[in-house]
């Protein structure tokens, strides 16, 4: 495939941020960088300093931050409609470009596809989440932390889903009052979605949950991520010690369950081991909550590691959780968690079902029950012949190089149907 200049756009990237969005995003456009490709990012920065733009060359990839001040919830949100500052930068960086990927769109303006249609520029999307029909982006609404089916008939539960997103509470009587504006909201990021020349989704549970919310298409295909295999795990990976060693790494966060594998550890021997590694800055509440529910003596919430050192925490253990209370996209914890060797028990819900097959390498438990995973977890404790019989099923895992083939073929097929000049 000819050289193409690609712009990727994303609502965050590292190392400013390190979740599963921002590293996809960061591992995507270095391999194609690495492919012949001209790749640049751009990304709405909080931390760049304002006064122009901060643009840098990493790993031949150029990361042009935009400076957008500190935004609360409610200002991302309004940006969506309006952000001139973002505007111009993006505008400014379309010369010569083929097309642009849109990772994430969160604080970002839509404006930006009239942009792209008035220079016949096609676009991508990936579908990482849900947040083109739910503005908390996970289907979880914020006054109660329940799955969410979406918006109702007159967009109530939105109206108060964002009322207690922006620091209202639960006060549903403004949601009449706010759900025009997310129906509005509703109606212009659709027009983004079916104008894309393609859009991929990271696994068939979120492609079927777009649908079921109205976003659906022949444009729409299936994609699952892949990850970058650390030259540590190249080289085979390096024996156990023994111990029953659980992990648990990714947000620690209400929707993701932590406080339900604790609660199901807690009843396990001594010589059991936890540990918890995730960021413990953005919910402190419910950090409280988890290190007061600890009851065993070998918990460990470490915090957030490096990658190197996540890594290393991954060759140490036996086993992960996955103790997830929604509809997980496709995490690509899961790929992490299977090229470090480690089954993975994790509650059935969402997309985890299409990567884990129960009793062959890994175990389903139903959400939200810390009995059953507790079962689950003394079992595997006192069986170490049907842990090992999860180890050895263990699947290979697609990697970024794999992944970025399939990308390339999706980018073929849309340049040459818009009809777009391959750049030489």
């Amino acid at each position: 495939m000819n050289p193409l200049t690609i712009l990727h756009l994303t609502h965050q990237y590292p190392p400013e941020e390190m979740g599963g969005v921002e590293i996809h995003t960061r591992d995507l456009a270095r391999e194609q960088a690495k492919l012949g490709h001209r790749v640049s990012v751009i990304v709405p920065s909080q931390r760049a300093i304002r006064g122009g733009l901060n643009v840098t060359v990493e790993a031949g990839v150029r990361v042009v931050r935009v400076p957008i001040g500190r935004r609360n919830r409610a200002r991302i949100f309004a940006a969506t409609w309006y952000d001139p500052t973002f505007l111009a930068a993006f505008k400014a960086r379309l010369h010569a470009v083929d097309l642009v990927h849109m990772q994430h769109l969160m604080g970002i303006p839509v404006e930006i596809v009239a942009l792209l249609h008035q220079r016949n520029i096609p676009y991508v999307i990936t579908l990482h989440d849900y947040w083109f029909p739910c503005i908390n982006a996970q289907l979880v609404t914020n006054y109660d932390e329940t799955v969410c089916a979406g918006p109702d008939a007159k967009w109530h539960n939105c109206g108060r889903c964002f009322v207690a997103r922006a620091g209202g509470g639960d006060r549903p009587k403004f949601a009449p009052i706010i759900a025009p504006l997310l129906k509005n909201r509703h109606k212009r990021l659709k027009h983004v979605f079916d104008h894309a020349a393609a859009v991929i989704s990271v696994s068939h549970f979120v492609k079927e949950k777009y649908a079921q919310l109205g976003f659906a298409g022949e444009h729409v295909q299936v994609v699952p991520t892949g990850i970058e295999i650390p030259e540590q795990l190249k080289s085979g990976k390096k024996a156990r010690d023994g111990q029953f060693h659980v992990v648990y790494v990714g947000s620690v966060a209400p929707p993701k369950g932590v406080h339900v594998l604790i609660e199901a550890f807690n009843g396990l021997p001594a010589a059991a081991k936890l540990t918890i590694a995730g960021g413990l800055e953005k919910f402190p509440d419910y950090v409280a909550q988890l290190k007061a529910a600890v009851r065993h003596p070998n918990v460990h919430l470490v915090g957030r590691l490096g990658r190197d050192a996540v890594w290393e925490l991954l060759g140490s253990a036996e086993i992960s959780v996955l103790p997830t209370l929604w509809y997980e996209a496709s995490p690509l914890t899961i790929s992490e968690f299977f090229a470090a060797g480690l089954p993975i028990i994790a509650s059935d819900i969402g997309a985890v079902a299409e990567r884990i097959r129960h009793n062959h390498d890994g175990l389903l438990f139903p959400p939200n029950d810390a009995a059953a995973l507790h079962t689950l977890l003394d079992n595997l404790y006192n069986d170490r012949a049907q842990l090992q019989h999860l180890q050895q099923n263990i699947p290979p895992v697609t990697t970024i190089a794999q992944y970025v083939s399939q990308i390339e073929a999706v980018y073929r097929a849309l340049v040459e149907k818009e009809g777009k000049i391959i750049s030489n």
